[in-house]
């Protein structure tokens, strides 16, 4: 398997998404809570890229034996990104990807944002009408 960082438009795109989807207002609230950032605003958004991105270059510093590379999370810069939902699921999994290197597994934020992408695929789900013609049961 190979890793590399994401552009910072993968993990703007998940950001986007959540920020931009009022059925997701729990995730939003739960990432509050549970790791103290607030992304309702714009610093918080540069804080959940930021560490996003921390996950990211730990895992590809740990696939190919080198140090973290500090200054990429430096670089990172918020910026909205347009992405439909699958668009954005889509980025989700290809940073998680990016993120299965090493111990980066074992991380409650790579693990909370990897059930987070369940959810996500779930609420997309929801609102086909495939979904709504389906029988229950």
């Amino acid at each position: 398997m190979s890793s590399y960082i994401v552009e910072d438009k993968t993990i703007n795109k998940v950001i986007t998404y959540l920020i931009g989807d009022i059925d997701l207002e729990f995730y939003v609230n739960e990432i509050k809570e549970k790791y103290n950032i607030d992304f309702k605003t714009i610093s918080g958004r540069q804080l959940l890229g930021i560490k996003m991105l921390d996950l990211n270059t730990s895992a590809t510093g740990q696939r190919y034996s080198q140090p973290k590379d500090i200054s990429v999370l430096t670089d990172y810069k918020f910026m909205k990104v347009k992405a439909t939902p699958t668009e954005a699921l889509k980025a989700l999994s290809c940073f998680l990807y990016q993120c299965s290197e090493g111990d980066v597994s074992k991380d409650s934020f790579y693990n909370y944002l990897y059930e987070l992408r369940g959810n996500l695929a779930m609420n997309i789900v929801r609102k086909t009408p495939e979904w709504d013609g389906a029988d229950w049961g």
